[in-house]
């Protein structure tokens, strides 16, 4: 804790505002220092391949596939137009119309179905041997960073 005063003359880049974007893991990011392809809302045509491969080419909600000449789309996870970075883990298969239902919400099981990670980083903790551990350390980095993009 410091005055107010001595914060502003000492400390003004943590003051001013910033615009963030959030991963999937919690962690909020400047948008000054990520990736331009980051920033894209659409995933360049080598991701969206990877995509669709992790997801074995098929609808993680319905489980329709481009062999049931169904036109497969990519959804962000954390909506593009909420913040959301455009990454592998926050990118997931889904049939265009499914991408239609769910628009711009936000469906957390999504993460789930595509064994992709949310909250948190597990190799972080791979050297932790109860789950009690890693759910206080997930609270806390979630408390933390929550924290930081309000400050900003």
């Amino acid at each position: 804790m410091v005055l107010e005063k001595i914060a502003h003359s000492i400390m003004p880049q943590w003051l001013k505002a910033k615009e963030c974007i959030k991963s999937p893991l919690g962690i909020y990011t400047d948008v000054d220092i990520v990736s331009t392809s980051t920033l894209k809302q659409y995933a360049q045509k080598g991701k969206r391949e990877a995509i669709f491969r992790r997801d074995k080419y098929q609808c993680l909600i319905c489980g329709a596939s481009k062999e049931d000449r169904t036109q497969l789309t990519m959804q962000h996870v954390i909506p593009f137009s909420h913040g959301g970075e455009t990454t592998s883990r926050n990118l997931v298969t889904l049939c265009a119309d499914c991408n239609q239902k769910i628009g711009r919400e936000r469906l957390d099981r999504l993460y789930e179905i595509a064994d992709l990670h949310y909250g948190y980083d597990p190799s972080l903790f791979k050297n932790i041997g109860t789950d009690d551990f890693i759910y206080e350390a997930v609270d806390l980095s979630d408390n933390l960073m929550q924290t930081r993009c309000e400050i900003w």
